[in-house]
């Protein structure tokens, strides 16, 4: 998953740069969520796991459903 930053620029041009790739990206993303204060997202996996990163570092913060016996792909996250 990358996380990009956009920017408006003279001209009503907008730039997208490239921040960071945040997590595994072999790893099948199936829906992100962002926190209020945009410090966190929450994106669930097809592992059935749910991974926390932090917006400011780009490291994983949490790791949920780590350990489940029969993993169930992550859709929603609310």
């Amino acid at each position: 998953m990358r996380l990009c930053s956009l920017q408006v620029v003279k001209n009503s041009d907008i730039k997208v740069t490239h921040k960071y790739t945040l997590g595994d990206t072999s790893k099948q993303t199936f829906c992100v969520r962002f926190d209020p204060n945009d410090k966190y997202i929450a994106a669930g996996h097809g592992d059935g796991t749910i991974r926390i990163f932090n917006t400011f570092t780009g490291k994983t913060s949490y790791i949920l459903n780590n350990n489940m016996e029969e993993p169930m792909p992550i859709t929603q996250i609310r």
